[in-house]
């Protein structure tokens, strides 16, 4: 007798076991469909610099001002930005994906927040807010006094 209560006993723990643990997998499954809901969203066309992809460089390389503090210190590297490109074209929720240091971060910010307004990105055909990656370079040559900031433009990562 005391064999089958702790067989039932057992039992039971396994199944309360079984269920939670289908359970944690469905809530992970959800919760990586809200991570990445672009993966079932369709066809994503994505948002577009209103006069593309060279005249966006040449934009940021004319209005963006390397930092003195970086410049003395002979910082150079590349700041990722990441920002929404709204339905209506324009650019908010800017954020640094990976800095280089705190000024240039900084820059990196300004430049994109006075972008002009893109061409929006649409899913299935109708506009819709679209994140955007955009790395830009910070680089100087030693032999000039001035500094020159060049800007890359890899693809655009959707998440």
């Amino acid at each position: 007798m005391k064999k089958l209560k702790y067989l039932l006993f057992l039992l039971i723990i396994l199944f309360l076991t079984a269920s939670h643990l289908q359970a944690q997998a469905y809530r992970l499954d959800v919760l990586k469909e809200m991570e990445h809901p672009s993966k079932n969203r369709g066809e994503v066309k994505m948002p577009v610099y209103p006069t593309g992809t060279d005249e966006m460089k040449r934009f940021i390389e004319m209005f963006l001002i390397y930092p003195k503090d970086a410049l003395q210190n002979k910082i150079e590297g590349r700041v990722v930005v990441r920002f929404i490109v709204s339905k209506e074209g324009n650019i908010n929720k800017i954020t640094v994906v990976r800095g280089l240091s705190p000024s240039c971060d900084k820059e990196a910010i300004r430049v994109v927040s006075i972008m002009p307004k893109w061409i929006p990105g649409e899913i299935n055909g109708v506009a819709a807010d679209i994140q955007y990656t955009l790395p830009i370079r910070f680089k100087f040559s030693e032999s000039e006094e001035t500094s020159n900031s060049n800007v890359i433009c890899d693809f655009p990562q959707i998440d």
